[in-house]
């Protein structure tokens, strides 16, 4: 069976979607499948790209502080 992650669109709530992917990553569940919409698929963009250990704080920190993360 087939493990998706599901990223709801909603400004703030990308924010939310954070800490579901660290509780996940803790629990070791990882996806076959990423599916996002709106600030959903950014944050499914980013997931895809991380390594598979990095859990989820680099994309953490960039919530925290977004314009650190702004190329100049």
């Amino acid at each position: 069976m087939a493990t998706a992650f599901v990223f709801s669109g909603g400004a703030n709530l990308g924010a939310v979607q954070v800490g579901m992917l660290q509780a996940l990553h803790e629990a070791g569940v990882r996806p076959d499948l990423l599916i996002g919409t709106s600030v959903g698929a950014m944050n499914a963009a980013w997931r895809a790209g991380a390594h598979p250990d990095d859990g989820a704080e680099e994309l953490a920190v960039t919530w925290r502080c977004p314009k650190a993360r702004q190329p100049m």
